[in-house]
């Protein structure tokens, strides 16, 4: 029963024409891809974070390698744009008991045809901010501001792929 279902799924996907995210930033990148920021004083631990995981994006996600400034096919210069926490819901007191951290990036891709061109992405996290101890929530607000720029890479990611398969698409129409 279960070698049905997998054979199922897999031929989902081939009649679907799944193309991993991948195989269409390739067509982007290139082998070799070299991460800058340019760190805001005002959000250094926005931007830590945020390099630490575009880094971690190119290797898993995109399947591609790291690679020095002078042998990279493709440099993505990346901006923390601002980072800010909202209130969201209150408790009974009218005390806020969650925030919302935003996270805004801009994104600055030359890749190995020359070609240059600019995206700016956004995410968001919520986090609960009831504790008493300020410690705590301040460790609740970093995992916030990561996993909104976890969000917002994933949608760079996305547009890679979406510029990736439009790239593929006009090849395949051109003689």
């Amino acid at each position: 029963m279960m070698k049905y279902i997998v054979a199922l799924v897999a031929l989902i996907f081939l009649a679907c024409g799944y193309v991993p995210v991948a195989s269409l930033s390739d067509k982007i990148f290139g082998e070799g891809v070299y991460v800058e920021i340019t760190m805001d004083p005002q959000l250094p631990e926005a931007s830590v974070s945020a390099k630490d995981t575009i880094n971690l994006a190119v290797l898993t996600r995109l399947n591609n390698s790291l690679a020095s400034k002078q042998k990279a096919q493709t440099i993505i210069d990346m901006r923390v744009l601002s980072v800010s926490s909202t209130p969201v819901a209150y408790d009974a007191n009218g005390f806020v008991s969650h925030y919302r951290a935003t996270v805004s990036l801009s994104f600055k891709v030359q890749n190995k045809n020359g070609t240059t061109f600019s995206t700016n992405s956004s995410g968001y996290y919520d986090y609960a901010a009831s504790s008493t101890s300020a410690l705590l929530i301040e460790e609740a607000k970093l995992a916030a501001v990561s996993n909104a720029t976890i969000q917002a890479l994933d949608k760079f990611i996305s547009q890679m792929a979406y510029y990736g398969a439009q790239q593929n698409q006009n090849k395949q129409v051109s003689p």
